[in-house]
């Protein structure tokens, strides 16, 4: 038989075991003493494993709060706006709590002049982005974008909004003609 109980093999160390030692197998008794050694983690190491798994799933957490925070801060304001071609002017309808003027940047095919709320009057150039306001001023149901040529009258005006933070696309109006009579 492979395992004997009577034949007691001398192990190199003080630790039992279970490989077969010069062609013969494990003696029952190396084997019965392998089995009560009770020996395990030493209590320090064990708390040290458990407070590095306690930061390290608490790093993991915070990752992810962190990311989902950034990921709702870059949503671009929302808002509905409706042209009123006879006024020149693109009206606000509602707006959402975080929206924000500052953060909307405009363009048009064409120069022409702004005003915000009643504002004295910008003159931008043709395609390119410009902010519409400096200072932090909240959206809301009822303001005013006038626009207007900046001389004479201009045709086929096409207007882009977009977020400056994340350059995203706001929306598109295109007013079939602008004159410069009513400008601020």
């Amino acid at each position: 038989m492979w395992l004997r109980e009577k034949e007691d093999i001398p192990l190199p160390s003080n630790r039992p075991s279970c490989q077969p030692a010069l062609g013969k197998g494990p003696s029952m008794a190396n084997v019965k003493r392998f089995a009560r050694d009770e020996a395990g983690v030493s209590p320090v190491i064990a708390t040290i494993l458990m407070i590095a798994v306690t930061v390290v799933l608490a790093i993991a957490v915070y990752t992810i709060v962190q990311r989902l925070d950034k990921e709702s801060a870059r949503l671009p304001p929302q808002f509905q706006m409706r042209p009123d071609e006879p006024e020149d002017k693109l009206e606000v309808i509602s707006s959402s709590e975080e929206a924000n003027w500052q953060r909307i940047e405009i363009r048009s095919n064409q120069p022409f002049r702004y005003s915000l709320r009643g504002d004295p009057g910008v003159d931008l150039p043709a395609d390119t982005w410009n902010a519409l306001s400096a200072s932090s001023l909240k959206m809301g149901g009822g303001d005013d974008l006038e626009l207007c040529a900046q001389s004479g009258t201009i045709t086929n005006v096409i207007f882009e909004l977009r977020d400056s933070a994340e350059k995203q696309m706001m929306g598109t109006w295109t007013f079939q003609m602008l004159g410069s009579a009513n400008c601020p």
